[in-house]
């Protein structure tokens, strides 16, 4: 459900920014998802922590000399 919702979010988002031609404000995003400010606040959060973790490159552990 909470997945879905995010999807959800992410195509409106895209289809407002295509069909306005800018960003779209989170009002204009909770009124094409039939949603309340707060909710579309919370999945725009979730959305933009799940990006970071998508984008984020594991760190290469250091190399240890022969022996350790």
């Amino acid at each position: 459900l909470l997945r879905r919702d995010m999807e959800e979010y992410i195509q409106a988002d895209k289809q407002l920014l295509a069909q306005l031609g800018r960003n779209p404000t989170q009002d204009e995003i909770a009124d094409r998802l039939g949603l309340e400010l707060s909710e579309v606040q919370t999945l725009e959060k979730m959305v933009s922590e799940a990006r970071k973790f998508e984008t984020a490159k594991p760190e290469p552990e250091p190399e240890k000399a022969p022996g350790e």
